[in-house]
């Protein structure tokens, strides 16, 4: 048999016993859709978590689930007091005890002398529910400090491994996930589970003191990540609305009630720090739209037994409406200067210190500066190399630090600084579009008094990284 008579013969065998378009379109049809429907709801903890606030959020949150959704809730945690958390939790949950697979590198890293929260655990414990649950297709994970509406439904056009809802976006058009409301898409995120937890440890410390995994979650995924609706992760400052699947209580913390009443005797941080910054600059109105969700729960007795109760009532008597405009109106004015308020009566005794930071030369996106922890003051030199001399960089900064900015010298910017918080800083970033990376020989900042001054720079691929100290 010839060449052609052979390749003919095998061309009509494949004919034969090929599928016709009609019963293709049927095997298309009947084909099973991926199951999207999300059947759990996970909770994570450590053992920071159970005897703080966090507690507390928790069991309002599973009662909330029990009552509102067809979710069945579990509660990851890790540490050594099972029974406590299960306790917690209630006997119908399951606890399933665990640790983070960062679980060694956190405690080298602390070792090290680099600051992590102490819930850091707890916080990166989220990242090991889809390879603990690889049966389920879709899998949703919340924070502790949320509440249940109504069951979450998947989207059905989501196809990626994680999904999120935005807490803003930049003016690139680029998203920022909030990562307090996750759904996995299992299957698709343990394709990725590897390098992420590699670029987790590789970069731990990088994004402090704002973040603690967001920011790392966020810089891996990029905009990866498939946008949720907004209701199924609803922050109070964005309105007192009941028509949505879950609520997060991000931002609010019962210190805040305290700070309302104006007893600050137990609180660790500054008067002038995050909560009363957070409340008297942007989330004023949002203490009340929390006030009216408690109120809520509280109706539907699902703040009995927890320290949320007496939160809500104490709340509640601080929010009538005179109280409320007189402590907001107290907290602004304390907040119009308070860095130099509180300067001035800082102890002119205290020590001083000085650093020295040498910035990568190459593939520089911007530089960030911390100067301070708590409360203080002092001086920053930028020292430009002397082949740029070019100035064409801005300098921005958040309301908790003070600056003012001295640019006699060819090659040096001077800034006399003053700042309250941890999460004070300057950012630095190039003032030219054809040049975007930016050039500097080193900072120097002094400090008074001596604390630790986190610096840290972004390269162009979107990864944060500290700067150490020479």
């Amino acid at each position: 048999m010839s060449l052609r008579e052979n390749m003919e013969k095998a061309v009509s065998y494949v004919r034969r016993h090929l599928p016709t378009t009609n019963e293709i379109e049927a095997i298309a049809e009947n084909e099973p859709e991926p199951d999207r429907k999300i059947k759990k709801v996970v909770f994570c903890i450590d053992h920071v978590g159970l005897y703080n606030e966090t507690a507390q959020w928790l069991k309002v949150a599973l009662r909330s689930v029990a009552a509102n959704t067809n979710l069945t809730p579990m509660v990851l945690y890790s540490g050594d007091e099972i029974e406590v958390c299960q306790a917690i939790a209630g006997p119908e949950i399951q606890v399933i005890n665990t640790r983070t697979r960062l679980h060694a590198v956190i405690a080298e890293t602390r070792a090290s002398g680099t600051f992590l929260p102490p819930h850091a655990e707890g916080a990166f414990l989220r990242y090991e529910i889809p390879s603990l649950f690889p049966d389920d297709s879709h899998i949703l994970y919340a924070d502790c400090d949320t509440y249940f509406f109504a069951t979450p439904i998947c989207p059905e056009t989501f196809d990626g491994a994680v999904g999120c809802v935005p807490s803003s976006q930049k003016a690139s058009g680029d998203y920022h996930f909030n990562s307090g409301i996750i759904i996995f898409n299992t299957a698709e995120f343990r394709k990725s589970e590897d390098d992420l937890f590699s670029f987790f440890a590789k970069t731990l410390g990088n994004w402090l003191p704002s973040s603690v995994d967001e920011r790392a979650f966020n810089a891996f995924w990029g905009q990866g990540i498939y946008v949720l609706p907004r209701s199924l992760n609803w922050r109070p400052r964005w309105g007192f609305e009941e028509n949505i699947e879950i609520l997060h209580l991000h931002g609010f913390k019962t210190n805040v009630v305290a700070l309302l009443e104006g007893d600050t005797r137990n609180i660790s941080r500054s008067v002038l720090d995050d909560y009363i910054y957070e409340l008297a600059r942007e989330y004023s109105s949002s203490t009340y739209k929390v006030w009216q969700y408690l109120d809520l729960m509280y109706n539907k007795g699902h703040l009995s037994d927890t320290a949320m109760e007496s939160v809500y009532l104490r709340l509640k008597d601080t929010l009538q409406t005179d109280k409320l405009l007189a402590y907001l109106f107290r907290s602004i004015s304390e907040l119009s200067g308070g860095a130099h308020q509180l300067l001035k009566s800082a102890d002119e005794g205290t020590q001083s210190n000085t650093i020295k930071i040498i910035p990568p030369t190459d593939n520089v996106e911007y530089i960030r500066i911390h100067p301070c922890t708590k409360v203080g003051k002092g001086v920053i030199r930028i020292v430009l190399p002397i082949e740029t001399n070019s100035k064409e960089f801005e300098i921005q900064r958040n309301s908790s630090l003070d600056i003012e900015v001295y640019d006699d010298d060819d090659n040096e910017i001077v800034i006399h600084w003053a700042g309250i918080g941890l999460d004070c800083h300057m950012t630095l970033t190039s003032a030219n579009p054809d040049t975007p990376q930016l050039h500097i020989k080193e900072i120097i900042i002094t400090q008074e008094p001596s604390t630790v001054a986190p610096v840290y720079y972004r390269n162009d691929a979107g990864h944060e990284f500290q700067i150490p100290a020479e």
